[in-house]
């Protein structure tokens, strides 16, 4: 015996449930596009934002930041954060290029005012006057020598900024500095003396760079003060020691956090008269700075200036 039933209400249940699917799918697919678009668009927009910066400073030749607006803290704010840090740097530099060509013109300006104003005397008087012409060629000397110096302490500075390679030789600085005060002492006729506890006391250095932070720094005690200059070497385990002490004007507390600033002088007529300009001890910091060492000044007005240089002694395979 055989029973049969028509199946026509499944039939259109199964159409219904086809259609369905079908719907959802074609909706499915068009929330995939729009996510997917959407996606691409937030993935995208800070490279975006970072060529349109890019093509703004290739333009302009102005460095921009990247504008973040969402803290997603994933590799592309990371990738932004870090072009950030480096417009950063690049300005601060850009700022300290564009403060030393102002300095530097500053400086200049007034040795080359000096020399034009003889050479006019000397142009209209001509040598009839013979105590103004000799003076107007003292004045012009003194100064094309100050220009002299001054340019090539510039020269100096920009090499250090440009060159980070020391030639590092063992070097022993009770004789370095026997040396130099002996030349400094045969030309200034001052007293400069010498303590040090152990002989020798070597690092790994460049000779004719630690040669040049000395003589600055013997330098300025001698232009800074009429008394006796002394020199300490000592060393640790870890560090070499060098501490110049003079009994001379010292140097006003407020001033001695900006006393490393390049043209920074304390007392400016005072540093006319002997010739500074105020890059002296920024050198001086470069260098000990390239052998990664450190620099320190304690000061009292009316008292006198201690300098302290430390310097590492096993620093033979320290990278430059």
């Amino acid at each position: 015996m055989e029973i049969g039933e028509r199946l026509t209400g499944l039939e259109t249940r199964k159409e219904l449930l086809r259609g369905i699917l079908g719907f959802c799918t074609i909706i499915a697919t068009i929330l995939s596009l729009l996510g997917g678009r959407w996606l691409a668009s937030m993935i995208m927009r800070p490279i975006s934002n970072m060529i349109k910066t890019m093509e703004e400073i290739e333009k302009s030749g102005v460095p921009k930041k990247i504008i973040i607006q969402n803290e997603t803290r994933d590799e592309l704010q990371i990738m932004a954060s870090t072009f950030n840090r480096m417009i950063d740097r690049l300005q601060e530099n850009l700022a300290k290029q564009s403060q030393f060509v102002s300095d530097a013109s500053h400086e200049l300006k007034t040795p080359l005012t000096i020399i034009k104003s003889y050479a006019n005397i000397l142009r209209r008087q001509g040598l009839e006057n013979k105590d103004m012409a000799e003076e107007a060629i003292h004045a012009i000397h003194s100064e094309a020598t100050r220009i002299q110096k001054m340019t090539e302490t510039f020269l100096d500075l920009t090499n250090l900024e440009k060159e980070n390679v020391l030639e590092r030789n063992k070097v022993d600085l009770v004789s370095l500095s026997e040396s130099i005060l002996k030349q400094l002492k045969d030309v200034y006729k001052r007293e400069i003396i010498l303590h040090f506890e152990e002989n020798p006391i070597t690092i790994f250095a460049d000779e004719l760079k630690i040669k040049q932070v000395i003589i600055i720094l013997i330098d300025n005690a001698i232009k800074y003060s009429n008394d006796k200059i002394e020199v300490f070497l000592k060393r640790n385990q870890q560090h070499a020691k060098i501490l110049i002490k003079d009994y001379g004007i010292g140097i006003p507390e407020k001033e001695i956090v900006n006393i490393f600033e390049r043209f920074y002088r304390v007392d400016k007529a005072r540093s006319r008269e002997t010739g500074g300009h105020g890059l002296g001890l920024h050198i001086a910091k470069s260098i000990i700075k390239l052998h990664k060492g450190d620099i320190k000044i304690k000061s009292k007005e009316g008292l006198g200036t201690t300098v302290e240089l430390f310097l590492p002694i096993n620093n033979e395979n320290v990278e430059d």
